[in-house]
């Protein structure tokens, strides 16, 4: 069984921290039936590039876009491995089991988000024996409404960095979820006021962007754990720690915060703040993700 969950990128203004939360944290995936840890499987995992940015050369957009996936690579906790395909001539589609990212250069209202959405990740899920995988991931990127750069990417997204966009986009792409919402939404808490700002937490902040924080290393080792190694002591030791804990957090009451003005809604479920990943070819069930960062003032992306 295919199920499509999307996540919708809103530039949020520096707000507030919590632990991290995979797609098994969704209360849209669990109502679903969509539970366990849900991760990509085998790796490597492979993505290829169907439309580049003509803001930046098409090679430093392609390099800063591997350095912004390798990035959730360097833990020592976690065996994630990527591998760039380069490009490809097909664009991202439902369904055909490719992960492709894409900056849309016209037409981004076409897709069915707003001008203020700088990007849009959406996850494929596969269920076999009551066991869920992500089997494929695309990532659509405002080129449209934004100016995209190499280096200089500022907060207000006026310009947008590739690396530090991509990193959390990636996030997504790899089966992340925000930690928190600015407001409560799909289990996840409100955000407290950050001491140190997670790359996915809902809030674009620039270069900074481009490096992990220790609950992003949580949440990606959970994902995609390095194997057990035996201690070399006394009777063969005991096994490495385990790379942290589940992202459920039985503490949290939910709450549905409704839908943002950019998102939509599919039919059967008017507080979600998602839609399909192709609304010409719905999925036969939904994995509905609650997942933002939205730019807020047109002026605050383009001067």
């Amino acid at each position: 069984m295919r199920a499509a969950a999307l996540a919708l990128l809103v530039l949020l203004a520096p707000a507030t921290a919590a632990a991290y939360r995979t797609s098994e944290d969704s209360l849209f995936n669990q109502r679903a039936g969509i539970v366990g840890r849900i991760a990509f499987e085998p790796l490597p995992v492979p993505y290829a590039i169907f439309r580049a940015s003509s803001d930046v050369p098409e090679d430093e957009l392609r390099a800063a876009t591997l350095r912004a996936f390798q990035t959730w690579t360097e833990p020592a906790c976690s065996a994630l491995t990527i591998r760039d395909d380069g490009t490809t001539t097909t664009p991202g589609i439902y369904g055909d089991d490719q992960n492709v990212i894409e900056w849309v250069e016209s037409g981004w209202t076409g897709h069915g988000f707003g001008s203020g959405t700088i990007g849009v990740t959406t996850n494929q899920f596969l269920g076999s024996g009551g066991v869920w995988s992500i089997d494929e991931s695309d990532m659509l990127l405002n080129g449209e409404d934004f100016r995209w750069v190499i280096e200089g990417g500022e907060p207000d997204a006026d310009p947008v960095d590739v690396q530090g966009l991509v990193v959390h986009e990636a996030g997504h792409f790899l089966g992340l979820l925000h930690p928190c919402e600015q407001i409560a939404n799909d289990g996840a808490p409100a955000c407290p006021t950050f001491t140190e700002t997670p790359t996915m937490a809902p809030i674009y902040t620039g270069e900074e962007q481009r490096t992990l924080t220790a609950d992003d290393v949580a949440g990606i080792c959970y994902l995609y754990p390095a194997p057990v190694m035996p201690d070399a002591g006394v009777d063969g030791g005991a096994p490495a720690s385990d790379a942290g804990p589940t992202g459920l957090d039985p503490g949290i009451v939910a709450t549905d915060a409704g839908t943002p003005a950019d998102a939509g809604a599919p039919p059967d479920d008017p507080g979600c703040s998602c839609r399909a990943a192709r609304p010409e070819t719905p999925p036969p069930a939904w994995a509905l993700l609650g997942l933002a960062l939205v730019a807020g003032l047109r002026s605050a992306r383009r001067r």
